[in-house]
């Protein structure tokens, strides 16, 4: 751990036994960060001596109970009880400071910005003038304040876990706003529960707006549900009588959800669910529900149980086949849109692509018809002589295009 020296107080001493809280020096943050102090090292003993206009030392110390006090924060009692040595002789007897022994004070962390400072201080021991008794020793420009650095802002990061995009992250001092849940997926596949420590949602949990407060980066994962998505494709889905919805209600879908990324799905039975293809006009029965709304892909039958993984889209299928509609451009042969349509579907206008431009032509219309489909079907893009004329030196005359020349 870094260690941080003082600076030592103008009345600088190295004995006392004034009893009170000595000032020994100022610590001042001089490093390039905030930090936190959590101990302070000083080289500490005692001497017996007698005080009368100063002080006398007369010889060996007993021990001596004190403490340090640091920017007001104080810290553990500890028994200084090594006797240090002595010099000189008679009269002028004096403590040999460098056979003091380090004493370690732990206190309540302080937190020290850059440049900022606290004053250091400890406690002595008490004798009056005329008395003879201990004497607290302290060797000077040895003391250390042992420190970490701290960190001011704090980060998280934002994983989406699998689905649509997570939020930017978000860095700053606490505490921070935990924010919305991820965008751009399927709501109809997969909701948004909340966010945790772990992608499995095993760890801490943290709800949107709730506030982070702890002192360190972090990642949060979002936790979904996953929907069992149901689209009648074409018919209309009718709940049976006397369940979740009245009798004859009808609905595009209906949205089961499970927290489990593996679950075992029921397919409704056809008792419970009943999918209407206007059988009388069309002939066209329910049969079953697959993957994909051309029947392609695996295949779900009501009543019978299966393992899906994460969300999932169901896509009612009946007894009549599917065909492939194309629109082209006549002149490029580009496919413009493609469609697959069951046996007896018309394609309304407002259904087609846009219509194509080409230089110096009119388009005329589609070539193709959409109604009762029965078959693969290819639709064309036709085009007319140019409606364009221009200026020219002869007059007026119509414009034609250079692949027509």
């Amino acid at each position: 751990m870094p260690q941080l020296s003082y600076s030592w107080h103008q009345d600088e001493w190295s004995y006392s036994a004034e009893g009170v809280l000595k000032k020994i020096g100022t610590f001042t943050n001089n490093t390039s960060k905030k930090i936190k102090i959590s101990s302070v090292e000083l080289y500490l003993g005692t001497l017996r001596g007698y005080v009368n206009s100063g002080t006398v030392f007369t010889g060996n110390g007993g021990s001596i109970d004190t403490y340090i006090q640091l920017g007001g924060n104080e810290s553990d009692t500890k028994n200084v009880s090594n006797v240090c040595g002595t010099g000189g002789s008679g009269d002028n007897i004096w403590a040999d400071t460098n056979s003091c022994q380090k004493y370690t004070f732990t206190i309540s962390p302080i937190t020290l910005s850059v440049g900022s400072s606290a004053d250091l201080y400890i406690m002595t021991p008490s004798l009056s003038e005329g008395s003879t008794g201990k004497v607290l020793v302290m060797q000077k420009s040895t003391g250390r304040a042992n420190y970490e650095e701290v960190q001011d802002t704090f980060t998280i990061t934002y994983n989406a876990n699998g689905y649509g995009t997570a939020p930017s992250s978000q860095t700053g001092q606490l505490p921070l706003t935990i924010k919305s849940g991820p965008s751009g997926y399927d709501q109809d596949l997969y909701l948004f529960n909340y966010w945790n420590t772990k992608s499995d949602g095993t760890g801490t949990t943290y709800n949107v707006g709730s506030s982070y407060k702890a002192q360190s980066n972090i990642t949060l994962y979002a936790i979904w549900s996953y929907g069992s998505c149901y689209l009648a494709n074409g018919g209309i889905i009718y709940q049976s009588p006397g369940l979740q919805y009245p009798e004859g209600a009808s609905f595009e879908k209906d949205i089961t959800w499970s927290t489990a990324y593996t679950r075992k799905v029921f397919i409704p039975s056809n008792d419970v669910w009943q999918v209407d293809f206007n059988q009388e006009e069309t002939g066209e029965i329910f049969q079953y529900w697959a993957d994909m709304s051309d029947g392609s892909g695996n295949k779900y039958y009501p009543g019978y149980q299966y393992t899906i993984s994460g969300g999932h889209k169901f896509y009612a299928i009946s007894n009549l086949p599917s065909y492939t509609v194309k629109w082209f451009d006549g002149y490029t042969d580009k496919v413009l849109k493609t469609m697959t349509v069951k046996q007896g579907t018309t394609i309304p206008k407002s259904e087609y692509p846009s219509e194509p431009v080409r230089q110096g032509y009119k388009f005329a219309g589609w070539y193709g018809d959409t109604t009762n489909i029965r078959g693969n079907l290819n639709v064309i893009a036709m085009w007319g002589d140019s409606p364009v004329w221009i200026m020219t030196t002869d007059g007026w005359k119509k414009y034609i295009p250079k692949e027509k020349k």
